[in-house]
């Protein structure tokens, strides 16, 4: 017997997993379908025409898609920290490598699978001249959305297994206090370097503000180190902590 992956188990959790939460993924798809359906018929609505441009309704479906996605992803990852007694969850027959496999799978494949499929849906109704490999084109462009999203999604995950309770409410105020803290050791480190600056302010180092300020170079490349290096090692260490918990 395989303790580490069989088929025939994968297939029973995959199973077990998306007929448990099939409704938290339908209330979510509809909801994001909704809203993205209903800011696209206002806003053509109110221009009276339908020359808005694809890249913009492309930066607004990110700006919900975004607190959508990890929102629906670490509610689903809470059902991976709970006890067996509860659930069930840990006492299948299953090994770590299978849970932390069809976790990735439906949070990071089929999750994506299933906006793009929002987002085509709401263009194909509301602009009728859409194409489906025009929209692919713009849509994977974006890989620094999709590394951010990969990444605090993985956070969320490793935050389920580490809080016990209100494991989503901890874990993004824990990323609200480490945001604050790197932006203020950020703001203060461009302070002593751009010391003679006039009135230098917070939204200036952060937002570029100050015509003055150049954001380093090795900021943005430390930015994307963190995050295609920190998703692949959160996942790992996911699956090391699944495994305590099942020893």
């Amino acid at each position: 017997m395989n303790d580490m992956f069989s088929l025939k188990r994968f297939g029973l959790l995959f199973r077990e997993q998306t007929s448990k939460n099939l409704k938290i993924f339908l209330m979510g798809s509809v909801l994001v379908f909704a809203v993205l359906f209903a800011v696209d018929l206002i806003s053509l609505i109110g221009t009276k025409s339908q020359t808005l441009k694809f890249d913009f309704r492309i930066g607004y479906y990110s700006v919900f898609i975004f607190p959508a996605a990890i929102l629906l992803s670490s509610s689903w990852f809470t059902f991976l920290s709970k006890k067996a007694p509860e659930t069930g969850n840990l006492l299948l027959p299953v090994s770590a490598f299978e849970r932390i496999l069809v976790s990735f799978i439906i949070n990071v494949i089929i999750f994506s699978i299933i906006y793009f499929g929002i987002v085509l849906s709401v263009e194909l109704i509301l602009f009728q001249d859409f194409t489906i490999l025009h929209y692919l084109t713009h849509f994977f462009k974006y890989r620094t959305f999709y590394s951010a999203l990969f990444f605090i999604q993985s956070i969320f995950l490793i935050g389920s297994l580490i809080f016990k309770k209100a494991a989503i409410i901890k874990t993004g105020f824990s990323l609200f206090l480490f945001y604050v803290f790197i932006q203020l050791i950020y703001t203060l480190l461009m302070n002593l370097v751009f010391k003679d600056i006039p009135n230098l302010k917070y939204g200036d180092v952060i937002f570029g503000g100050n015509s003055q300020i150049g954001n380093p170079v090795y900021i943005k490349a430390i930015f994307h180190y963190l995050v295609y290096l920190g998703f692949p090692l959160i996942w790992i260490s996911s699956y090391f902590k699944i495994k305590e918990k099942q020893v």
